[in-house]
């Protein structure tokens, strides 16, 4: 999946990519310090890779498994294939049907309210 010869996160348990991202991690400032570039730009794309591989692990554990269970998954290959919907008509409702907008009345002097 990586273009990282030899290196897989996915592989690697939860305390290993902890301790490989903190080695990574200063291997990149090294890097970055002594001005070799493309290694740093390597060595932030692993951190990355790992950084992802947390994050979906994170993921899967916490909220995963509750958000898959409680929406299936349904692929569509054809239209055509779809169920026919049901016939029976229900009232659909229009603007001239829906609940009547009562508007403010307008007067010429301030509305006050009366304190009784």
């Amino acid at each position: 999946m990586y273009e990282f010869f030899g290196f897989d996160p996915k592989t690697l348990s939860n305390e290993e990519l902890f301790d490989k991202h903190l080695a990574l991690v200063v291997k990149k400032v090294l890097a970055a310090r002594t001005g070799k570039v493309d290694a740093a730009n390597q060595l932030q794309m692993m951190i990355a890779a790992i950084e992802f591989e947390r994050r979906e692990r994170i993921f899967n554990e916490r909220i995963g498994s509750v958000v898959l269970s409680s929406s299936p998954v349904v692929i569509e290959t054809e239209i055509d294939l779809r169920e026919p919907e049901p016939t029976e008509e229900q009232p659909k409702i229009t603007k001239g049907t829906a609940r009547p907008i009562r508007r403010a009345v307008r007067t010429s002097k301030p509305v006050i309210p009366s304190s009784e």
